[in-house]
């Protein structure tokens, strides 16, 4: 059963904790209402960027290069990774990342 795309929006965006969506190149393909509230970005600057570049490189965080590039590729899911990080607009932050991988099939929707 496939879930009509509105319905996931809805969902999506209740959500308090901060999600990204992000392609196999670190493009931010989508973020939720709590991620930009949080990390105080706006989606002009967020959706299309490359991940490491968002807030004039704040999110270059070599720990979250690990997790992304290392990690994750070998396994399914992480939970629970954890990144201290001091950004410039928010101050520090200790972030519990949970991430998985989505594969969509060819000619399905992501």
């Amino acid at each position: 059963m496939f879930i009509q795309e509105g319905y996931f929006k809805n969902i999506f965006n209740t959500v308090r904790d901060a999600i990204l969506i992000l392609d196999e190149n670190m493009k931010v393909l989508s973020a939720n209402r709590s991620f930009f509230s949080i990390f105080k970005v706006d989606s002009a600057n967020t959706i299309g960027a490359l991940l490491y570049d968002l807030g004039n490189g704040q999110w270059n965080i070599p720990s979250l290069r690990m997790l992304l590039e290392d990690i994750l590729p070998k396994n399914d899911t992480v939970d629970d990774y954890e990144i201290k990080h001091n950004f410039e607009s928010i101050g520090h932050k200790t972030m519990l990342l949970n991430a998985c991988k989505i594969v969509a099939k060819k000619n399905e929707p992501r």
